[in-house]
């Protein structure tokens, strides 16, 4: 007959302990190499995302600084060269009003601010420009096609010149040559279901109505604000 071992007995304890050991030890799944990597590389990946999201947010929803205080040099922006711009008194007389739109090569916001024009045209009463920064864009012939003057631009130079480092921005000036509006289009990122005010700006100053300038919600144009805005580079990798 064999002996029955009490169950609190060192060998029960031992063969109890040793029995749970083993079942914990075979209750866990082995990492091997390749779930291991595969775990890492999802980590990565989310992080990736996640500083990749963080710099477009940035990008986008912060506001372009605005030109610093002081005079600006039109005749080095190729202001005289431009051929709907107001530079003598009978052009004056000629083109009362003006607009130049400022918009980014390669940039979200530009493009649809871009197409918003192209849907309503060059304005009768109004001479309007473009001035493209940073390059081509594939909307330039149609904004040609729809009536608008354009005109190409280096992106440091214009800034050294008026101090705009990005757009879309929109220039509004008076008969006079002044400048009464420089800033955004609207309150918030141009984007699809967002109304542009440019049009309703300019019925405004031409009614002499005090108007603030909206802040610049677009993409940088210049390696400095560039900078800034994307420290580093995601933004600019992908364009």
């Amino acid at each position: 007959m064999s002996a029955i071992v009490p169950p609190n007995s060192g060998a029960g304890a031992a063969g109890l302990g040793g029995e749970r050991f083993s079942l914990v030890t075979l209750g866990k799944k082995d990492v091997s190499p390749r779930s291991l990597m595969l775990k890492l590389f999802l980590i990565f990946w989310a992080f990736a995302l996640l500083v990749f999201m963080s710099a477009m947010m940035v990008s986008h929803l912060a506001a372009l600084p605005s030109p610093p205080p002081g005079p600006v040099n039109w005749q080095s922006a190729t202001w005289s060269t431009l051929p709907n711009t107001v530079v003598t008194t009978n052009a004056l007389t000629a083109t009362p009003w003006q607009m130049i739109h400022v918009l980014v090569a390669e940039c979200p916001c530009s493009a649809y601010t871009a197409q918003a024009l192209i849907r309503r045209g060059p304005l009768a009463d109004c001479r309007e420009t473009v001035w493209v920064v940073g390059g081509q864009s594939p909307w330039e012939s149609e904004l040609t096609r729809a009536g608008f003057k354009l005109q190409e631009k280096a992106a440091e130079q214009l800034a050294k010149d008026t101090g705009i480092a990005g757009g879309p921005w929109l220039l509004i000036l008076s008969p006079a040559g002044e400048i009464v509006y420089s800033g955004g289009y609207a309150d918030q990122r141009p984007r699809p279901g967002i109304q542009l005010q440019d049009v309703a700006l300019l019925a405004a100053v031409r009614r002499a109505e005090k108007v603030s300038d909206l802040p610049a919600y677009g993409c940088a144009a210049t390696a400095y604000l560039k900078g800034q805005l994307d420290p580093v580079g995601v933004c600019r990798s992908i364009q």
